[in-house]
């Protein structure tokens, strides 16, 4: 299985980096995540999605796009299971 946990704000964008930031440090994208989950689709090594959500925020074109990304996924005839203790 495939285990992504989506937790505090998905931004639209790679942050502003400074000379510091280690580029493999930066948190993903949302469009980098829904990359992951299309990919995962097709890869006969993963045989599920775990998804865990836990106080996310996300802009609604975000969302559509992880929500398209997951129904990728399923079409593909992997289970995908979404675990989280409050949607709002």
């Amino acid at each position: 299985f495939l285990k992504i946990k989506l937790a505090g704000g998905i931004p639209d964008a790679p942050p502003r980096a400074s000379i510091f930031d280690e580029p493999d440090k930066l948190p993903p994208v949302a469009t980098e995540i829904a990359e992951a989950i299309r990919a995962a689709a097709t890869d006969e090594r993963i045989s599920g999605l775990y998804l865990h959500i836990d106080g996310v925020s996300v802009g609604s074109g975000n969302a559509w796009e992880l929500r398209e990304a997951i129904t990728a996924f399923q079409a593909a005839d992997k289970p995908c299971v979404v675990y989280a203790e409050a949607l709002t």
